[in-house]
């Protein structure tokens, strides 16, 4: 899989203070321990492509984004830190969960008209990481998600199930291995005071998912693709993959941007969008119609993120570090490079 090398800020925290320095490396975020996405299943899930990395949507894939409107995406500022206006190599692939398919009506690729980071965003806490894509022209073969999340859709409940989904690394740490189809899995809402004690740079503009065992989690060229919440039937977007320590490593959660947070800023651009859904969200580990199962590949090592896309590995996408050097913890995010 192509990769680019990409001069990145690592940050050190040392006590009370940062210093900065260059790194070289790349990102990337893949579903783990997950499952095969069915056809037709999720067609509100968008690919994010590069086409400087090379000529197939497989290559070009680094990170994703959820379709909120049929000309408006919901994606990571963190995707972004390396392009820039007027982002004539950003397309983005919509209508299809297999990154392989190049048939002619099976998916589309559009190109962009304008990418929105939201101001406050820093990269050096990835607070406030969020993003919206503006397309260049309707989508045909794709569907918006039924629902965005707001205050009043308090679907973060700990311990209730939600789905994350991609086209991330399945395998952790390296050999990475990178599917051409999408996959998805369900991780549990994770109380904030745990996550806080876990990530120090964690805020209340984040929401963290995953399991305490590690073993499912999203990874590298995850990025900017959605946290569901759904009853089976309709969806609605609650968080946008961010970070993590790592890759479905035990005690280290998946952390994503708390969409409900942003839902005035969102529609500050978008208009108005369908925020006030009525569905009772499956809490349940399985989603049963919207996989086909595969046997999860899973590893030992490092420290696993759910719902974000970065790792550390020999080998690993790196395009931003956090170094806690009094814990010793490798804060990535999870774009593929």
């Amino acid at each position: 899989m192509l990769r680019h090398i990409r001069k990145l800020s690592l940050i050190l925290m040392i006590t009370a203070f940062f210093s900065t320095a260059q790194a070289e490396d790349s990102i990337t975020a893949r579903i783990i321990g997950g499952l095969e996405v069915g056809t037709g299943s999720l067609p509100f899930v968008v690919a994010l492509l590069d086409t400087d990395r090379g000529s197939t949507e497989y290559v070009q894939q680094f990170c994703g984004g959820t379709l909120i409107d049929n000309t408006w995406v919901l994606t990571a500022a963190h995707c972004f830190d390396d392009l820039s206006a007027p982002y004539s190599n950003l397309k983005v692939m919509a209508g299809s969960v297999d990154l392989s398919t190049t048939a002619a009506g099976v998916h589309e690729t559009l190109s962009v008209s304008n990418v929105h980071i939201h101001p406050l965003y820093n990269p050096s806490t990835f607070n406030n990481d969020i993003a919206l894509i503006e397309l260049s022209s309707s989508v045909i073969t794709g569907s918006p998600v039924d629902y965005v999340s707001t205050a009043a859709f308090p679907y973060y409940t700990t311990g209730l199930y939600a789905l994350v989904a991609g086209w991330g690394s399945t395998t952790y740490p390296s050999p990475y291995v990178y599917p051409g189809t999408m996959r998805d899995v369900s991780v549990p809402m994770v109380d904030d005071t745990i996550c806080g004690s876990v990530y120090s740079n964690y805020t209340t503009k984040m929401v963290c998912a995953g399991y305490a065992d590690g073993g499912r989690d999203s990874c590298y060229g995850d990025s900017g693709g959605p946290l569901l919440s759904t009853d089976g039937t309709d969806f609605a977007v609650i968080g946008v993959v961010s970070f993590g320590d790592g890759c479905a490593v035990a005690g280290y959660y998946g952390v994503y941007t708390k969409v409900s947070e942003f839902t005035a800023w969102i529609e500050g651009y978008t208009g108005a969008l369908a925020t006030s859904p009525t569905f009772t969200p499956v809490n349940t580990a399985v989603f049963g119609p919207l996989n086909t199962p595969t046997t999860p590949v899973v590893t030992s090592g490092g420290g696993g993120g759910g719902g974000g896309c970065s790792a550390v590995g020999e080998g690993s996408p790196i395009g931003f570090i956090l170094m806690l050097s009094a814990a010793g913890i490798y804060f990535i995010r999870r774009r593929f490079q």
